[in-house]
């Protein structure tokens, strides 16, 4: 998996042992859905600044669409 989605929604580690941990993703505290790859759809447009700002400190070129 790519680096920039794993900190972005965050993945589930290994350890040695087979312990599993769920890390989490800088999006685990914004209510969003997740569509394949490319598409977030927020449950409220109060968060579209915070994930803006996350994306652009991950340096991700994204586009903005309000649906109706």
């Amino acid at each position: 998996m790519d680096v920039k989605l794993r900190k972005l929604f965050g993945y589930r580690d290994t350890s040695n042992y087979s312990y599993q941990y769920e890390r989490e993703g800088a999006l685990a505290k914004v209510r969003c859905k997740r569509y394949k790859k490319a598409i977030i759809e927020l449950d409220d447009s109060k968060d579209l600044a915070k994930v803006m700002e996350v994306l652009n400190q991950l340096k991700i070129k994204a586009e903005v669409a309000e649906l109706r």
